[in-house]
C-alpha cells in the first residue's frame, strides 16, 4: 500500500514509468512505433513529463491583459522590485523564474549568445534596458516579429515582399481604432532597425534563479510571458511554452470590466482544467470592499464552470511593494506620516488610506497594508496548490500514458486477433473467403453501380417528362380560377412527393446492392416555387391578353362596321393554363437536371464506401497472407504480442491504483481532513 508521502508516491510513479520505457522499447522491436509519427511525438511529452517529476519541477504560467499589472505582481510575489513595470509592454522574451540558493540570471540572445548577472543591481539595470519595448513601438506587436522575421530566419535575409506578407497577416493584432498605415509604417521601421545584425541582441529567453522563502515553491518554475493582444491572443513564443506548462493564473485589473472579450478569449482558450487556472484580479486596493465583493461575485459568474470559487481572488501588487518598502526602510512611523501628509495627492489613495487615525504604529501600518493587499491569502492559496501541484502533475503523467496505452491496445489487439488464426489450413481457407468478397465487390463496382447509374438517368427523364404531359392535360376541364389555383399547388405537392419517391427508391436500393453496411441517408429536395404570389403574378400577366373582338353595324343611310374589346374569362384561364405549362416545363428540366446530378453524387459517396471496404478488405489479405508465408515468425510475434499486452494491463493496474491514492491526497490538501490516506 503506498503511503501518504509524496516521495514514495513519486518513486511509484517513476518505477511505472520504467515499465512504460520497456514496453516501449518491445513496441519499437515489432515495429509498432515509427520514427517522426504521432507516437513518437507523444512519447516524448511524456519522457519530458517524466523528467519534471524526476526533479521536482512543475511550470506555472503567468498571462495578463495589456496594463493588468503582470510584471508588478510578479515582483510582489517574489517580494522584490526584479521585474521592469509601468506603461511599456514585455519584449518578446519568456522570463522563467525559479528556485536558486542565491539570485542570477541567464539571457538567450538573438543569436543564441548567454549573458549572465549575479548581482541584484546588474539583475535589474539588465531586465530594466531589455524587458521592456522602446515606447515608441509598444503598440505593435514586438514578440511576434522577433519570432516570426528574426529568430526564425536567424540571419537569412529578409525581403520586402516577406515582410509586406508578414503585415498583411497580423492585421488583427493591432488595438481598436489603430490607424492602418501608421501600424504598418512602425511595423517596418522596427524591422529595418533591427535586421542589419542588431537582432543579435534581441533577447529570446531570460533565466532568473531567486530563493523562495517558502518550501512548497522550490519546485515551482514561474513563466512571465509577453502581453496579450487586444483579441486575447497571444504570440507564438507564449503559444509554444503554454503547451508545457502545468498551470496559469490569469491576471485581470479591476479598471477593466470582467466581461472583456480579451479575458474571454485568453480564459477559454487556455484554461488547462479547474484545478490548474487561478484568476487574479489586479489593483484591488482602488475598489471599496462592498465594489470588490461585487467584482469577485461578477468574475465567478463568468468563469465558474472553468475555475473553482477559491481560486478566484483579488489583491493589490503595488500595496504589497509598499508594506515590503516601508519595512525594510529605516524611518520611523512618524516620519512615514509627515512623507505621506507632505506628497499626499502623488501617492494611490489606497496606501494613504491605511493612514488613518486608528493607525498607532509602524507594525500596525504594515498589518494593514498586508491585509489590504491580501497577499497573505494569496499565499496560503498558491503555497496550498504548491504542495498538490506535484500530484496533480503525477496525475496527469499518468493519464497520459493511459491514454498512449489505450490507443496503442488496440492496434495490438487487432493484429493479436488475425495472429490467433495459425493453422494453415484455416489460413487458406480465410484467404480465399476474402479474395471472394474482393472480387464481389470489385464487380459490384464495375456492374451494379454503371446499371444503376444508366436505369435512373433514363427514369427520371422519362418519368418527369410524362409527369408534365398529365399534369397538361388534366387541366383541360378546368374553367374557374379557383379550380386553376388549387390545380396548380397540387402539381407542387406532386413534384415534392415525386422527388421524395425517387430519392429514396435510390438510396434503398444503392443500399441493397452495392454496400451492406455504412448506409448513406442524405435527402434534400428542390422544391418549385409555386406560391399565391406566383399564381397571381401569373394571372395579372395574362389579364391584359384575354381580350375577345366583337364586330356590328352603325348607322341608318351609311353603314359602319365597329369593333368591341371585351374581356373573356374562359381566354383568361386558358392565358394562364398556357402560363403554368410553360412554366412547368421550365422547372421540370431544373428538375431532371437536379434529379441527375443527385444521382451522380449519391452514387460517387457509395463508390467510396465500397471502394474503402475493398481497401480494407485488401489489406487484411496482404496481413493473412503473411500469416500463411511465416507461420513460424508469426507465432512468435503472436506471444510477443500477448506479453506486451499482458504489461500494459499490468501497467495500467498500477497506474489506478496510484491514480486513486494522488486523488486521496489532493482532496486531503484541500481540506478533506476526514479523508483515510
Amino acid at each position: 500500500m503506498i503511503e501518504n508521502d509524496y516521495q514514495k508516491i513519486k518513486e511509484e510513479v517513476l518505477r511505472n514509468y520504467n515499465y512504460f520505457q520497456k514496453n516501449i522499447s518491445n513496441l519499437k522491436g515489432l515495429e509498432y512505433i515509427k520514427s517522426q509519427g504521432e507516437e513518437e511525438r507523444v512519447i516524448e511529452s511524456i519522457r519530458k513529463l517524466a523528467e519534471d517529476i524526476k526533479n521536482d519541477k512543475f511550470k506555472l504560467m503567468v498571462l495578463g491583459e495589456a496594463k493588468s499589472g503582470k510584471s508588478t505582481f510578479i515582483n510582489a510575489y517574489l517580494g522584490v522590485n526584479l521585474l521592469p513595470t509601468g506603461i511599456l509592454q514585455c519584449t518578446s522574451s519568456i522570463i522563467k523564474i525559479k528556485y536558486g540558493e542565491k539570485i542570477k540570471l541567464i539571457a538567450t540572445k538573438g543569436d543564441n549568445n548567454f549573458i549572465e548577472h549575479e548581482e541584484i543591481n546588474k539583475i535589474q539595470r539588465f531586465l530594466k534596458e531589455n524587458g521592456a519595448i522602446n515606447e515608441k513601438y509598444r503598440d505593435i506587436p514586438v514578440d511576434l516579429i522577433n519570432y516570426e522575421i528574426f529568430f526564425k530566419k536567424n540571419g537569412e535575409k529578409i525581403y520586402e515582399k516577406e515582410i509586406d506578407e508578414f503585415i498583411n497577416g497580423i492585421m488583427n493584432e493591432k488595438e481598436p481604432g489603430t490607424d492602418d498605415e501608421k501600424y504598418k509604417k512602425l511595423i517596418k521601421e522596427y524591422i529595418n532597425s533591427k535586421k542589419d545584425g542588431d537582432w543579435r541582441n534581441l533577447i529570446k529567453e531570460i533565466s532568473i534563479e531567486y530563493p523562495f522563502e517558502s518550501d512548497d515553491m522550490k519546485g515551482i518554475e514561474i513563466i512571465d510571458s509577453p502581453g496579450v493582444n487586444a483579441i486575447g491572443g497571444l504570440g507564438s513564443i507564449t503559444e509554444d511554452y503554454i503547451k508545457n506548462v502545468n498551470a496559469i493564473i490569469f491576471l485581470h485589473s479591476v479598471e477593466v470590466p470582467i466581461e472583456s472579450k480579451a479575458l474571454q478569449e485568453l480564459i477559454i482558450k487556455n484554461s488547462i482544467n479547474r484545478d490548474t487556472s487561478f484568476l487574479v484580479l489586479t489593483k484591488a486596493g482602488k475598489l471599496s470592499s462592498k465594489n470588490l465583493e461585487e467584482k469577485f461575485n461578477e468574475a465567478y459568474k463568468y468563469y465558474q464552470n472553468i475555475i473553482n470559487k477559491e481560486q478566484i481572488l483579488a489583491v493589490d501588487s503595488l500595496l504589497r511593494l509598499y508594506r515590503i518598502e516601508i519595512k525594510n526602510s529605516k524611518k520611523t512611523f512618524e516620519e512615514l506620516c509627515e512623507y505621506i501628509d507632505e506628497n499626499e495627492n502623488s501617492i494611490d489613495p489606497a496606501i494613504t488610506a491605511c493612514f488613518s487615525r486608528t493607525t498607532k504604529n509602524l507594525e500596525d501600518l504594515i498589518k494593514k497594508i498586508e491585509n489590504k493587499s491580501n497577499f497573505l491569502h494569496l499565499s496560503k492559496v498558491v503555497d496550498k496548490f504548491g504542495r498538490k501541484s506535484f500530484y496533480l502533475l503525477a496525475k496527469d503523467f499518468l493519464k497520459t500514458i493511459e491514454e498512449f496505452y489505450k490507443r496503442i491496445s488496440s492496434k495490438l489487439e487487432q493484429d493479436k486477433g488475425i495472429l490467433d488464426i495459425i493453422d494453415p489450413k484455416i489460413i487458406q481457407e480465410k484467404i480465399s473467403k476474402i479474395i471472394a468478397e474482393i472480387e464481389e465487390k470489385e464487380d459490384i463496382a464495375n456492374i451494379k453501380v454503371q446499371a444503376i447509374d444508366r436505369e435512373y438517368n433514363s427514369i427520371i427523364n422519362e418519368k418527369i417528362k410524362y409527369e408534365i404531359e398529365e399534369y397538361s392535360r388534366s387541366m383541360n376541364e378546368i374553367v374557374t380560377f379557383e379550380e386553376l389555383e388549387k390545380h396548380f399547388f397540387y402539381f407542387r405537392n406532386h413534384l415534392k412527393n415525386y422527388q421524395e419517391n425517387i430519392i429514396k427508391e435510390i438510396q434503398e436500393k444503392c443500399n441493397r446492392e452495392i454496400i451492406y453496411t455504412d448506409t448513406i441517408n442524405d435527402y434534400s429536395y428542390l422544391i418549385p416555387e409555386f406560391t399565391s404570389e406566383d399564381f397571381e403574378k401569373i394571372k395579372k400577366e395574362t389579364e391584359k391578353d384575354s381580350e375577345e373582338v366583337e364586330e356590328y353595324e352603325n348607322g341608318i343611310t351609311f353603314r359602319k362596321v365597329e369593333y368591341i374589346h371585351k374581356y373573356s374569362q374562359d381566354k383568361h384561364v386558358n392565358k394562364i393554363k398556357d402560363s403554368i405549362t410553360d412554366r412547368a416545363n421550365e422547372i421540370s428540366n431544373k428538375l431532371s437536371k437536379y434529379l441527375c446530378s443527385y444521382l451522380t453524387n449519391t452514387i460517387e459517396k457509395y463508390e467510396k464506401i465500397l471502394q474503402k471496404n475493398i481497401d480494407t478488405r485488401k489489406d487484411e489479405l496482404k496481413k493473412t497472407e503473411v500469416l500463411y508465408e511465416n507461420n513460424e515468425k508469426l507465432i512468435e510475434k503472436k506471444l510477443k504480442i500477448e506479453e506486451i499486452l499482458g504489461a500494459i494491463y499490468k501497467s495500467k493496474q498500477e497506474n489506478e491504483k496510484i491514480i486513486k491514492v494522488i486523488k486521496k491526497n489532493i482532496r486531503f490538501i484541500e481540506g478533506d481532513r476526514n479523508e483515510i490516506i
